[in-house]
């Protein structure tokens, strides 16, 4: 039977996995991310659509992996634990079976954990069988709804630290600063779940972006490399280079909405 995995850790690595989309991978068993004999710190990712006869998501061996703020979702299995024990919080296991081979406790329920479909913005391509939220999908790039259970559900003191210094600010140990696509990592005080923030240009946290925050834009604006601004303004700070400028404009431009 084929062993396989976007992500395979084994013997005593413990790396830390933050920010990413595992999707779309097929395997015998294992598949999204296969751990054994390993101690990872899995934070924000989303892992969705992928597909094994044992596993899905991912499949745990003799492993204890904290995992925080992912969403595990459409895939054959959510997560497959042989061995081991997990530190899970502030996750969503969603439209698949948690299997325990183990007999240890169920995965959802506890510390902040769900089980409620994250409401992914609709893909286009539902994949081969013609069915929206199965496990076939094309879950590349999707992000969540304003009213999904993952915004704001995640866990603030569960970011890993910037160890990377993704903003190159020379800070290695603040949290993780940025989401999947570049935006503040946090936004509207809490952070969601998954590799997306929600809440790019909406200043006020009502879900939607309306005039209201165009007028909180003009007062944000301080022009290119002249930040810093105030905090909240990071709403508007599509680019996060530390300023709000025309560039930025464009990018509550697109997301305005109707209040």
């Amino acid at each position: 039977m084929y062993v396989g995995a976007e992500l395979c850790l084994r013997v005593n690595a413990s790396p830390t996995i933050a920010n990413n989309r595992i999707t779309g991978n097929s395997a015998g068993y294992g598949v999204g991310l296969y751990l054994d004999s390993s101690s990872p710190t899995i934070a924000n990712n989303r892992i969705t659509g992928n597909l094994a006869g044992d596993g899905g998501g991912l499949y745990l061996f003799e492993s204890s992996p904290t995992i925080a703020n992912t969403i595990v979702a459409f895939n054959s299995f959510g997560v497959y634990r042989e061995s081991g024990t997990s530190a899970l919080r502030h996750n969503c296991v969603y439209g698949n079976t948690v299997y325990d081979y183990s007999g240890l406790p169920n995965l959802t329920g506890t510390d902040g954990n769900i089980s409620a479909d994250p409401l992914f913005v609709q893909d286009p391509d539902p994949g081969p069988d013609g069915l929206w939220g199965t496990g076939d999908d094309d879950l590349g790039d999707v992000h969540l709804l304003s009213d999904s259970p993952c915004v704001d559900a995640g866990d603030n003191d569960s970011i890993p630290p910037d160890t990377p210094d993704l903003d190159d600010d020379g800070d290695t140990v603040e949290p993780v600063p940025i989401d999947f696509d570049c935006h503040a990592r946090v936004l509207c005080g809490e952070v969601d779940m998954g590799a997306y923030e929600s809440g790019i240009g909406d200043y006020q946290c009502d879900d939607d972006v309306d005039l209201y925050d165009f007028t909180a834009w003009e007062a944000c604006m301080t022009g290119p490399g002249k930040g810093p601004y105030d905090m909240g303004c990071q709403a508007f700070d599509f680019e996060f280079d530390g300023d709000v400028d025309l560039t930025d404009f464009a990018g509550i431009q697109a997301r305005f909405s109707n209040p």
